[in-house]
Order: C-alpha cells, then structure tokens, then sequence
C-alpha cells in the first residue's frame, strides 16, 4: 500500500494488534512519514499497552478501579476482591484489545471429558429444589486465565458439566435429553452460585482458578 497516495490515514479496527504489536507500531511510525495518520504514532504506541490507564489515574483522571500485577505474578483473586470491596473482578491483560486473556487453546473441556482433571474434591450441590444440599464429588480441568471445565457427580450418579471463561461461570452441559434447563450463575463472596433448571451448585474461586 502507497500510503503516500493518501491526505491522511484513521486507525480503526486492528483487533489482532497484540498478536505483533512492535510490527504494528512500527508500521504506524513508517505511514506517518508518508501521511498524516491519526493518531500518531507516539500515541498508538501508548494506547497498545494498558499502562496508559494507570498514568491517567496518577494524573486524576477518573478511571476503572484497576490492581495492577506485574508479570509472572501470581494473585488470590478471592482475597483481592474482598480487601478491594469489589462484587466482581475482570481480568485482563496488559496487551490487548478487550478482555480477552491470552491462553492458547482451551482445552479443559477435552481433557473433562477424557477424566484428565488437575484436582479433584468436593462442592455443595442439590439435584432438585427444596432438597437440602450435600456434598458432591468434582473433577476439574483447567486451562490458562480462569478457562475451567468443573465436573460435578450428582447424587443420582450422573455428571453436569459447568463451564468458566475468566473465572466466571458460563455454561453447562444441558441437552435435548434433559430439556434444555436454564443456566444461571450468581456470586456471593468467593463462591460461583450455579443453577442449571431446579440443580443447585456451589463452587469455589479456588476449585476453578487454584490455590
């Protein structure tokens, strides 16, 4: 592309940045040699990395409460959100587009479905309502930034598959076979309350995320 051909150059879309973000920023130095790209690249390099945010804030500029982890770090995200006074966390990288976390390939589900769990225990679960919860056994397969698949065995001896994207709860394994029930999922503290139709389950930060 003759970028020179052009008055002038808008930035829009480039959702896949993070994938080559030196390239990017470099092409965008080399274009404004040869236009007038908006915005400039000494912008663009600022604005490809989230520490932006945190320079405002130091500047007073209102923005979203943010914990800022350097890399390689590791974090109780239970214990950050109850001494932050937080009801939800959303995690995301420094380099990135939007929320998404870079994690390779999620395979949770697949290794949930072949018995490969990275640890096993008990959650509170109900099969039915109005009855009292009891302990239920669970396996759970994880994979990077908060994806899980967390197997359940109920009391009847059968298994619901719950699955998570960034440490929250986003669906099950429902069917045709059991009438498609409804999923639903709300917190209380560091527990991820699921329904899914009349079945109740309790899970904990740490059986999805470790620790």
């Amino acid at each position: 592309m003759d970028w020179s051909a052009f008055d002038a150059c808008l930035i829009r879309t480039t959702w896949d940045y993070m994938e080559r973000r030196e390239a990017f920023v470099n092409w965008a130095e080399r274009t404004a040699r040869l236009t007038c790209l908006f915005n400039p690249p000494t912008i663009v390099r600022w604005n490809t990395h989230k520490a932006y945010l945190r320079e405002l804030e130091q500047r007073g500029v209102p923005t979203v409460p943010t914990a800022w982890l350097p890399r390689g770090s590791t974090c109780d995200l239970g214990s950050l959100r109850r001494e932050r006074g937080w009801s939800d966390l959303f995690i995301k990288p420094a380099v990135g587009p939007d929320g998404a976390v870079p994690m390779g390939t999620d395979d949770s589900a697949l290794r949930a479905g072949q018995g490969d769990f990275d640890a096993n225990g008990t959650v509170k679960c109900a099969q039915a309502a109005g009855q009292p919860m009891t302990d239920c056994a669970f396996g759970v397969a994880r994979a990077s930034g908060g994806y899980a698949t967390v197997v359940v065995t109920r009391p009847d001896g059968r298994t619901r598959a719950i699955f998570f994207q960034l440490g929250i709860a986003v669906g099950a394994d429902t069917s045709q076979a059991d009438g498609y029930p409804e999923f639903a999922a709300t917190r209380n503290d560091d527990i991820t309350i699921v329904s899914v139709g009349t079945e109740r389950y309790e899970i904990f930060d740490a059986v999805v995320l470790g620790g």
